[in-house]
């Protein structure tokens, strides 16, 4: 089965579903998970996408080091998706400031069988070590289990403070098992220049869900208007 996972606190909720019509719009994935706040979503989702409430989560402490990073305690999960998805393999986790663009089904290809995650490098931070953003990752859940990787990142988190949390933490902790792809999957200002990007990631840009002027503006106001009938309709 082909899935991906978006998580958020209530503000982003709207967000999260934008996101995902541009997933269904440009992909095969057969479902997709919405890690929450609440135990109902306040506004209708299709079947092929299930909720998750994680509030009540296990893994971080509320008094973490991390918990309380500016992009909440969310971004923390996915680090723990090995446990919260025991029985799949591998998933595509996406922030909700990302929306693809073009088709990515060959995404869910990649070999990674050797590895624990493959995401778009980031150039600036890259001299010394492979470094990925972590707004586009896949990841290999059978490999982050029986490793036990998963849960030392898990560990890890609640005991060292990191300035960009989950990111960061995924290149201390599994270098030598990240694989890098394209940055066409994670066009950003972070990562290496993309003229065709699949996936746009407006990290860093103020305001991105009202700003259609700049960059890939257009990309969100799109799948924010388009009914759920017109994602259904790939061309």
């Amino acid at each position: 089965m082909k899935a991906a996972v978006y998580s958020g606190t209530r503000n982003l909720y709207p967000d999260m579903v934008t996101a995902a019509k541009s997933l269904f719009h440009n992909s095969d994935v057969d479902k997709v998970y919405f890690l929450i706040e609440d135990d109902e979503f306040p506004e209708y989702l299709p079947p092929q996408i299930e909720t998750i409430n994680v509030s009540d989560q296990p893994y971080f402490r509320k008094d973490g080091v991390n918990y309380n990073c500016p992009w909440t305690y969310m971004v923390l999960m996915k680090v723990a998706l090995h446990r919260v998805f025991p029985d799949l393999d591998r998933i595509l986790c996406l922030d909700v400031d990302t929306i693809v663009v073009d088709d990515i089904s060959d995404l869910w290809d990649v070999d990674i069988n050797r590895h624990f995650v493959a995401g778009a490098r980031e150039p600036k931070k890259s001299a010394d070590r492979l470094y990925i953003n972590a707004g586009v990752m896949m990841l290999n859940l059978d490999n982050l289990r029986r490793s036990y990787k998963g849960d030392e990142l898990i560990a890890t988190l609640n005991r060292k403070k990191f300035m960009c949390c989950e990111q960061d933490c995924i290149a201390e902790r599994c270098q030598g098992g990240i694989l890098e792809i394209s940055g066409d999957y994670n066009a950003c200002n972070y990562t290496e220049h993309s003229d065709k990007p699949k996936i746009v990631h407006y990290a860093a840009v103020r305001n991105w869900q009202k700003n259609t002027r700049k960059k890939w503006g257009s990309y969100q106001t799109k799948y924010r208007k388009m009914s759920w009938e017109e994602v259904w309709q790939r061309s």
